[in-house]
């Protein structure tokens, strides 16, 4: 189990790093954006700026506390096998189910970007245009970031849920 749980968070360690890397890239494009006498880039250059301030915040504060999480869940494994598969269950849980959350919200940000756009490109309003294409380039950013998390996810998930029945907890 223990080398499920390195590889797993060396895993959630890397992604956040990725993260952070994309937040910090769509930074430099939105402040680049705004500088540009186009409203449309200008107003694109908003949802790519405020959903970066997320990515940021997410990659960091994920790629910041591993290391002390690993190390406290190992400890708590070593200790109490139990106590490990019941608090890591629960959390998985709440993780697991969050999936599902962020689809829905990722989808519904990319259907409102379309909604927007059909909406603003026949009657040219270049700030409307600018504004959904910039939410819709970071939702799908954010839905491929979940694509890949939510099977390593799941796969983590069920190795505790295995240690769980061998516990018979």
């Amino acid at each position: 189990m223990k080398e499920i749980i390195y590889t797993y968070f060396l895993a959630e360690k890397l992604e956040a790093f990725s993260i952070l890397i994309v937040g910090i890239i769509m930074i430099f494009i939105s402040i680049y954006l705004f500088f540009q006498i186009s409203s449309f880039l200008k107003f694109m250059s908003i949802p790519i700026f405020l959903l970066a301030l997320i990515q940021l915040s997410v990659g960091g504060i994920v790629y910041f506390r591993t290391e002390k999480q690993v190390s406290n869940l190992i400890s708590t494994y070593e200790t109490s096998k139990n106590d490990f598969a019941n608090s890591e269950m629960n959390r998985m849980n709440i993780v697991m189910a969050s999936f599902k959350n962020y689809k829905i919200i990722e989808i519904s940000f990319i259907l409102i970007s379309y909604i927007l756009l059909f909406y603003s490109i026949p009657k040219q309003i270049e700030w409307l245009n600018g504004l959904s294409v910039g939410l819709g380039i970071q939702s799908i950013v954010f839905l491929i970031i979940d694509f890949f998390a939510e099977p390593r996810g799941a796969i983590y998930f069920e190795a505790i849920q295995n240690l769980a029945k061998e516990l018979k907890i």
